[in-house]
């Protein structure tokens, strides 16, 4: 059951840049038009302004809204009275002229101030949109309030505290954690682009540094690493580490960021299997294996980068994955109403294994189980396909996630993978549009407020600072690095407005 929609994310498409500057030389015309007239008439417009009296201490208050017909409505001095333009009979006196005149030049320089405004506002949230842009299924709604007061002051407090862990810990070489990783140093990379500390230029130039030191000649962003399953987990790294460039808003990267969409692009794997559509760790090895993980990685990280698509030449043919075979496989991953009903809805790993386990269902059938990252990382998949938020595979991801909320586990798994839960959860309910859940006659959850206080309630301190990190190790949670960039990440996008 829905209570409440949020739509959170920005299509995909630019705005227009407007020519601020000439919309604000026009505006300065019209005023300098305005005080022409007023200096030439000054008794009259003194008299229409002031109500017939020529006092310096009267309080004006002025309204005014031109309506479709082109009439002029001007609220003041306790009365309200509509002037029609068109009706005012040639042998009106020069004050009554004046009256009118004046009430149209004030009404244009609003109107021109209202455009400039909203104008600029769009140009700012489009600039915003084309370093990072996202898509929506939700319908736009009124903006709520995220987080009370107190709880967003010590949400930044936070996320200062942990981005100067960051700072501390960075590596001379601009990088963080095991440099054989990129992606480790790309995430934290990607939590100071959305943050305005004061060290962010310093941080940033330096991690970006490292980070194009593993560009590889095949477009791929990564450290060759051979003799291991995956190798150096090119297709995750190149994904991570494309999407945290993108993200500064920087041109210098955009040819990078093309060819590394071409190897992502590139790597999709299109057998004639249950993995087609999908993406593994390393596209080389020629394995037929993909999984949700890899595949979520990649299909954000070519939903993020598309506009830099736009800044090809026209005859240079642009990338792009195959989005009907992901869709396919996204839909054969997920658990149907046919499989059980503790299942229904919900992903496994991939569809050959599930992190959590196999049960086999009343027909004798082996499910492999859905559980709380991967189910919350395939319904964003499907948000990154295109895929209507009334379909009903979106729906019944949804649902699923709804009738097995837990913040204190990630559900199916316990307390392995716990950050990275946090992470994907907050970008999918975020995605989907929904800032409140309510599942029959339980209490309705503010998902934003509740992830926000578990996730603080979780921070270690260490010289003033603050950073996360799991007990249990598993999938790389043992490194302080990784679950503090989780966290970052997952407060930003939990408190943004």
């Amino acid at each position: 059951m829905i209570a409440r929609k949020r739509a959170s994310y920005i299509d995909g498409g630019h705005v227009k840049k407007i020519a601020g500057g000439t919309i604000l030389v026009l505006l300065m015309i019209v005023v300098i038009a305005l005080l022409v007239v007023v200096s030439r008439n000054r008794d009259s417009c003194f008299t229409v302004l002031h109500g017939g009296q020529m006092s310096s201490d009267t309080n004006i208050v002025i309204s005014a809204a031109i309506d479709e017909s082109g009439d002029v409505e001007k609220g003041g001095g306790g009365k309200d009275r509509a002037v029609a333009a068109r009706s005012v009979p040639p042998f009106r006196t020069k004050e009554k002229d004046m009256r009118g005149t004046v009430r149209s030049l004030v009404a244009v320089p609003l109107v021109v101030c209202a455009v400039v405004t909203g104008q600029m506002a769009q140009s700012a949230e489009a600039g915003k949109a084309k370093a990072e842009p996202m898509i929506t299924i939700g319908a736009p709604v009124a903006k709520v309030a995220v987080l009370d007061p107190s709880l967003a002051r010590e949400t930044e407090a936070a996320i200062y505290k942990a981005l100067d862990w960051l700072v501390a810990n960075q590596h001379a070489d601009g990088s963080w954690s095991d440099t054989n990783y990129p992606a480790l140093t790309a995430l934290p990379l990607w939590a100071f682009a959305r943050s305005n500390h004061p060290k962010k230029k310093e941080v940033t130039d330096k991690a970006v540094k490292f980070i194009l030191s593993c560009v590889q000649s095949d477009g791929g962003i990564y450290r060759k690493l051979e003799g291991r399953p995956g190798g150096g987990l090119s297709n995750y790294n190149t994904a991570t580490c494309m999407t945290a460039l993108h993200s500064t808003g920087r041109e210098e990267f955009v040819p990078i960021v093309q060819k590394a969409r071409k190897f992502i692009a590139s790597s999709q794997y299109m057998g004639d299997d249950a993995y087609r559509g999908g993406l593994g760790y390393d596209a080389s090895s020629k394995r037929n294996y993909t999984d949700l993980m890899n595949s979520l990685f990649g299909f954000e990280a070519m939903r993020l980068t598309d506009s830099v698509e736009e800044q090809k030449g026209k005859a240079e043919k642009k990338t792009d994955l195959d989005w009907d075979a992901a869709r396919k496989f996204i839909e054969r991953l997920q658990n149907d109403e046919n499989s059980d009903k503790a299942n229904a809805g919900g992903f496994p790993y991939r569809p050959d294994e599930s992190k959590a386990g196999t049960i086999t269902n009343e027909a004798g059938k082996v499910i492999f189980r859905s559980y709380g990252s991967m189910t919350y990382a395939g319904l964003l998949s499907l948000v990154y396909c295109k895929v209507d938020r009334n379909d009903p595979r979106v729906r019944s991801a949804f649902d699923w996630s709804v009738k097995n909320w837990s913040l204190e586990e990630n559900p199916g798994m316990g307390p392995q993978g716990l950050y990275f839960f946090y992470y994907v959860l907050t970008k999918s309910l975020g995605a989907y549009g929904e800032d409140v859940l309510q599942s029959g006659d339980k209490p309705a959850v503010h998902w934003r407020a509740e992830v926000v206080k578990r996730v603080l309630g979780l921070q270690k301190t260490e010289d003033g600072k603050v950073y996360w990190v799991n007990s249990m190790g598993r999938f790389m949670e043992s490194d302080k690095v990784l679950c503090t960039a989780y966290c970052l990440l997952t407060l930003e996008t939990a408190a943004a407005q």
